[in-house]
């Protein structure tokens, strides 16, 4: 009898890291945020340079009869910060960051996506970011800072 349990937990176990395995981590908090990362900033978008579009890799056909389909295609860039808050590191207010990214040229169209896919971001000049470098928090490692909604007196 303790047999059976125990090979019914253990598949139970299996189970679950096996339909758990494709899914994206959990989000980091801020603390996580800031302790896996290299360094960390705040700031302005001043400048957005992407390379040619290419295949993601990451859409696939709904079917083989549909004639629709049109695959994601990612550009890797690169965007020029102008720091305004060191948050973690060596970067001062004032200088210039580039960090990279992958934004979604073309989403997947007549296909279905293969979980959990990479990180993209979309960044245009004058937006207001936090950049964290962090490999583990990849998914998070770009915020956008929402600016304050004026309001009327």
């Amino acid at each position: 009898m303790k047999r059976k349990i125990k090979a019914i937990l253990i598949l139970l176990v299996l189970s679950v890291s096996l339909n758990t395995a494709g899914a994206l981590p959990p989000p980091c908090t801020p603390q996580e945020l800031l302790d896996t990362s290299e360094y960390a900033v705040e700031g302005k978008v001043m400048k957005v340079v992407c390379k040619e579009p290419y295949d993601s890799n990451e859409c696939k056909p709904v079917s083989d009869k549909d004639s629709g389909f049109e695959p994601e295609l990612y550009s890797n860039c690169a965007a020029t910060i102008l720091v305004s808050e060191n948050l973690k590191g060596n970067h001062e207010a004032g200088e210039k960051v580039v960090i990279p990214y992958v934004r979604v040229a073309r989403a997947c169209r007549g296909g279905t996506h293969i979980l959990p896919g990479s990180p993209t971001n979309e960044l245009s000049i004058g937006a207001d970011i936090k950049y964290y470098k962090s490999e583990r928090c990849r998914y998070w490692n770009i915020e956008n800072i929402e600016e304050p909604v004026p309001t009327q007196e």
